[in-house]
């Protein structure tokens, strides 16, 4: 199929998911590259990003082919249409009329707890990207990169992000300190079981 790396490190995050939880339906949370719809976005690692979702059935649990599959369609159906832009923009178009300070009060209030009640639901997986072309002004100097966060004190589930450098990809469990050392480690032990399943 025409599955990408994003959309195998979206099902590892989404089979993870469905290890914890009884529901008939599991899935993931997933960050989109806004940048590429600007005019000229310029060489700058920037927060500009939406967030899909993506629901599977636990039909699709038994095999990881299947699931990668089911994930590419998914996906497929959000880059036709314009993104993840929702999550970003509703805060804005429901307080535009308040100062900027108010207005970030009540959209952190209330879409930050929608996000919270989200992540207990769903796996929380972000993807960055190969990041060779902002770090060449290093030249050789950089042996090594890797990105970790975002995460945020109250926020109730780790967050996995992925990143490229030289040919590498790494991957980050990240997790608010109020978080227990188990719930950490159990995920990143699941991603280590799935990833090595690929090579089976």
């Amino acid at each position: 199929n025409n599955a990408t790396i994003n959309d195998g490190l979206s099902a590892v995050s989404a089979l993870t998911a469905s290890r914890r939880s009884s529901s008939k339906f599991f899935g993931t949370l997933y960050t989109v590259n806004l940048r590429r719809f600007l005019k000229n976005p310029g060489p700058i690692i920037a927060n500009f990003s939406g967030i899909n979702t993506i629901t599977l059935s636990r039909k699709f649990t038994g095999r990881l082919d299947r699931l990668i599959a089911a994930v590419a369609d998914r996906t497929g159906e959000h880059k036709r249409r314009l993104p993840g832009i929702a999550f970003s923009l509703l805060p804005v178009l429901f307080f535009w009329w308040l100062p900027s300070g108010p207005m970030h009060f009540f959209g952190v209030r209330i879409f930050g707890r929608a996000a919270v009640a989200q992540g207990r639901k769903f796996a929380v997986f972000t993807n960055v990207g190969a990041m060779d072309p902002f770090l060449e002004p290093f030249g050789e100097d950089a042996l090594e990169a890797y990105m970790i966060g975002p995460f945020q004190r109250g926020f109730e589930v780790p967050i996995v992000i992925a990143s490229g450098f030289r040919d590498r990809l790494s991957i980050c469990v990240c997790a608010a300190d109020d978080l227990t050392r188990e719930s950490v480690q159990g995920l990143v032990s699941d991603w280590r079981e799935i990833l090595a399943s690929f090579n089976r």
